[in-house]
């Protein structure tokens, strides 16, 4: 009498189908880190153009506010000519580390802060500088310079400038010199506004020295392979080959992370 019976997976198939679960999760898992990663670049494009914006409308509006932002400012030449120097204080390179409203007398405003070395709204700023400050059809114009970075990852590049024209207000100084009394928008370079953010193909690269954003084209991959995200350096979109499956009679071994595919091996019976 012949005994049968039921014959259940064998060990190099249950290996197979948990390695093609773990490939099925890690490819979903790197998608979505690229997703979230795309969105927060897309997130720090359009903080960087409300910050410019806020600032032109609220901070540069009143000349007292960047009077207040950049305080003890050494004198300057009077005769500053282009491309103008960085305004100085204690013989350093003066910089301020928060742009924010201020009341009488400098007193800051309950929640009128834009942008901070600590942090808002995962955003900060590593430097906030006057540049280029020179005299130039009998006013003193310069650029309000501000290096930010996002706290969260993106998928693209994590710093980003913003330079907006300013007109500084200056009072006598020491012969040969005037002192910084204050800064506001430059009319004749802000009457355009910077609205909106680069197209869906593009990715916000700076801006020109007139303050106008300037787009670069996302490219695509070729045909065959995936986006895996963009150079943190130029913004140019990385491609790789797709995950594939393995030949009939191979099996899944493991995941090339750099190229994006599987590797197989043939399969063999104990």
């Amino acid at each position: 009498m012949c005994n049968s019976k039921p014959k259940g997976f064998s060990l190099v198939e249950i290996l197979v189908v948990m390695a093609i679960m773990s490939i099925m999760a890690l490819g979903s898992a790197n998608f979505f880190v690229w997703q979230m990663k795309s969105n927060n670049f897309s997130d720090l494009q359009s903080k960087r153009t409300q910050l410019r914006l806020a600032l032109l409308g609220q901070f540069l509006s009143s000349s007292s506010h960047c009077k207040c932002a950049f305080p003890g400012l050494d004198e300057f030449p009077a005769s500053t000519s282009a491309p103008g120097i960085t305004l100085q204080s204690g013989g350093l390179p003066y910089s301020a580390n928060i742009l924010q409203r201020y009341s009488a007398g400098c007193t800051p405003d309950t929640g009128g802060q834009f942008i901070s070395s600590t942090g808002i709204d995962s955003l900060k700023s590593n430097s906030i500088r006057l540049e280029e400050v020179h005299l130039s059809g009998g006013n003193y114009i310069g650029k309000l310079s501000i290096e930010m970075e996002s706290l969260k990852e993106v998928a693209g590049p994590k710093q980003l400038l913003l330079r907006i024209p300013v007109v500084l207000q200056t009072v006598p100084g020491s012969p040969g010199n005037v002192q910084f009394d204050g800064c506001s928008s430059d009319s004749s370079t802000t009457i355009v506004p910077l609205v909106g953010l680069c197209g869906s193909n593009e990715y916000l690269a700076g801006y020109d020295a007139m303050g106008a954003k300037v787009c670069k084209p996302l490219g695509a991959c070729p045909a065959g392979q995936i986006s895996k995200g963009y150079d943190t350096i130029t913004g140019n979109i990385i491609c790789s080959a797709p995950i594939t499956s393995c030949p009939v009679g191979q099996m899944v071994t493991g995941f090339d992370t750099t190229t994006g595919t599987v590797t197989c091996s043939a399969i063999t019976y104990q």
